[in-house]
């Protein structure tokens, strides 16, 4: 919802000419487009897009790019017979990485052999590393900084299990629910991977509790360590979680599948 955000962030009043022209160019776009594509039905229920118009689809994954990998990320980062807990992105605000670490502090009192590899860059992530210093959780918490991303697809298979929690009290999040579908969570699924993602919004459609991961409260940093420690202790429980994401990857968050959907789609609308 992007004319939302600024306004729910306190960036543009609702009545500033920049909104009031930005609403404008967005109306007449909607009304021109033959279709209209949406990532939530929250947008449809608040307005956003029109129903008449708006269809539903997930972000898809390169199958053929997520399906194998080139490097050895557990002998670059020293992980060898670690259990190894994933997160990829921004370190945006709303992206709850502080309750990861403080996770990761809960975890190390009883399992000093799970290992987070956090990646990527952004607005948390100085703040993330001094707080994994002042937990003295060093050895815990890998930070691997921004890498290129044809190099994700390895660090994804080097993993035993991923992490994908969003802050529920984040301003647009509280509005409209979460909105987003998040690459990353299709992406551990090509690769095969048990989740642990957050339980509200668009995630509990994405991340079934118990079939293709764990639903936790991300702010409740005793829930994410729970659940991490079962996967920790549950092999086949990943395992089958694992196989269940593969093959839902295939059948439904391939990009040729969903290009084909939205293909259909507009085709019923247009002829």
């Amino acid at each position: 919802p992007y004319l939302d955000v600024p306004v729910l962030l306190g960036k543009f009043s609702e009545n500033s000419l920049l909104m009031r022209l930005a609403r404008l160019w967005h109306s007449t776009v909607v009304s021109k487009a033959s279709m209209v594509t949406v990532t939530s039905q929250s947008f449809i229920e608040h307005g956003a897009a029109p129903k008449n118009k708006s269809i539903v689809i997930a972000h898809g994954v390169d199958l053929h790019l997520f399906g194998k990998y080139h490097i050895n990320i557990r002998k670059r980062h020293h992980l060898n017979k670690k259990f190894v807990v994933l997160y990829t992105g921004s370190f945006a605000a709303w992206h709850s990485c502080e309750q990861i670490i403080k996770a990761a502090q809960l975890i190390s009192r009883k399992n000093a052999r799970i290992t987070f590899l956090m990646v990527g860059e952004g607005e948390q992530f100085e703040r993330c590393k001094d707080l994994a210093a002042e937990l003295s959780i060093k050895k815990q918490v890998v930070f691997a900084g921004k890498v290129p991303f044809d190099e994700i697809p390895s660090y994804v298979h080097a993993a035993d299990a991923c992490v994908a929690l969003f802050d529920r009290r984040y301003p647009p999040f509280k509005r409209f629910s979460f909105y987003y579908s998040p690459m990353k969570i299709t992406e551990y699924m090509a690769c095969g991977k048990p989740i642990v993602a957050s339980n509200f919004g668009n995630l509990r459609k994405l991340v079934v509790n118990g079939k293709n991961g764990l639903l936790v409260n991300e702010s409740d940093a005793h829930n994410i360590s729970k659940a991490i420690l079962k996967l920790s202790l549950q092999k086949n429980l990943c395992k089958k979680i694992g196989a269940y994401n593969k093959n839902q990857a295939v059948k439904t968050y391939d990009w040729d599948v969903i290009n084909s959907h939205i293909l259909r789609e507009l085709e019923k609308r247009t002829h």
